[in-house]
């Protein structure tokens, strides 16, 4: 073993155990990487080493005292493929799409993300992981890239200029050139840095298509919904994104300050209820269930599982038709889990199918058994959510008429299971 150095890899503690495996290189990345956790004031921390062992899998070896949940399903590092904490970092959805792009000709990965293996999925951590999600770095390149950016601003939007620069960006975007920071979601978005006076700010920025068709219409409606709802369900006391709508020249602009990142050079360290859930349960389910699951672990307070069991009934409430695991984050504060500020809560019913609107038939979520109390509290959130959405004079006269007759199916549901015991 002891010839071996290198090739073996011991890791455990002797009151859990300790266990041995044949380290493997791949590609010629290597076989052992080591793992940074960028700080709030933006200074990579060493955290422990990534090891890729034999036959497949990775082993997480901690150099410090880490939360459990790095350990992962069996609790002593093993992971079948990249350990999901890090599956968070890597390009998906709309924005990972054009980083693939951009990736195949920076450092050789296939263009297609269909097409990643195990080895791309690394070489993008290794040599292009630096501004990914959440706040870990894999690797000695990834590091120096990342201090190299604390040599130089990255690029900004000023003050008046920004619904011109946002029109910019968005063209950009749409001709394939890199978006900056990845983030998931099929939404069309690119990322961006506010700086104004001492002022720094990250922000994700979601565009319609051009307004002069009824599907980038629909779109600007429903980047409009989104905000909304962020103002509604913030007033009653559950953390929500900070946003705001941009009126461009031809878009609509939904530009939400992000969580996982802390003045110009900080960041939070952050994972998807997907992640988590696949990792540990499997179930992939619902959001209240996935949450309830983390509570009986002790990972995530009671208080939190009671804003997901509101924020799922608010959306069946709405129209919300894709409320799935990637529209959950969860914020690690060293010791527990807790839930991140709401994003990506809108009537999703009434979105086109790709260049076409389909009339859809809006019904209100029925109360679940035993659901009867926070049912009434979600629906009447969502009376006020269609009123204020009515009200806006922001809002296409098409979309208007849905949101009225949501409103009204709404009132009905409540004057029929409103006083009702469930």
């Amino acid at each position: 073993m002891h010839a071996a150095a290198g090739e073996i890899l011991s890791y455990g503690q002797k009151r859990t155990g300790v266990y041995y495996a044949a380290t493997r290189k791949v590609a010629e990345l290597g076989a052992r990487w080591p793992v940074y956790a960028v700080s709030g004031t933006g200074i990579p921390q060493s955290v422990g080493d990534l090891w890729a062992i034999a036959p497949r899998g990775f082993v997480f070896v901690p150099a410090t005292q880490l939360p459990p949940w790095f350990s992962g399903e069996g609790g002593r590092g093993y992971h079948a493929r990249l350990p999901f904490y890090l599956a968070d970092a890597l390009p998906q959805g709309y924005l990972g799409r054009l980083v693939a792009r951009h990736l195949h000709t920076r450092i050789g990965v296939p263009e297609r993300l269909t097409d990643w293996q195990e080895s791309h999925q690394l070489t993008a951590l290794l040599h292009a992981g630096e501004d990914t999600p959440g706040n870990l770095l894999v690797g000695t390149v990834a590091h120096e890239q990342l201090m190299q950016r604390r040599l130089t601003d990255s690029p900004t939007v000023v003050g008046s200029d920004v619904a011109l620069t946002y029109e910019a960006l968005a063209q950009a975007a749409l001709a394939g050139e890199p978006p900056g920071s990845s983030a998931a979601g099929e939404q069309p978005k690119f990322t961006a840095q506010i700086r104004s006076h001492a002022d720094s700010r990250h922000v994700l920025v979601k565009f319609s298509p051009q307004r002069t068709t009824a599907v980038g219409q629909r779109w600007a409606d429903l980047l409009l919904c989104e905000h909304v709802a962020h103002e509604v369900v913030r007033e009653a006391g559950i953390p929500t994104v900070q946003s705001r709508i941009i009126e461009g020249p031809t878009r609509r602009f939904l530009e939400v300050l992000r969580f996982d990142r802390v003045g110009r050079l900080g960041r939070r360290a952050a994972l998807s209820l997907f992640s988590v859930d696949a990792e540990f349960f499997g179930a992939l389910d619902t959001w209240p269930a996935a949450a309830q699951r983390l509570c009986e672990r002790g990972w995530l307070a009671h208080e939190d599982v009671e804003r997901v069991r509101l924020l799922w009934l608010f959306s069946g409430c709405i129209g919300n038709s894709d409320r799935h695991f990637g529209n959950v984050t969860l914020l690690d504060t060293g010791n527990q889990l807790t839930l991140a500020p709401m994003y990506d809560v809108l009537p999703m019913l009434h979105a086109p199918q790709g260049n076409e609107l389909v009339p859809r038939t809006f019904s209100v979520m029925v109360p679940p058994p035993g659901e009867a109390m926070l049912w009434q509290q979600a629906a009447r959130l969502a009376q006020t959510y269609w009123e204020r959405i009515i009200a806006d004079p922001r809002l296409s006269d098409s979309f208007r008429s849905l949101a009225q007759a949501a409103q009204t199916a709404l009132a009905d549901a409540l004057t029929r299971c409103g006083s009702a015991p469930i």
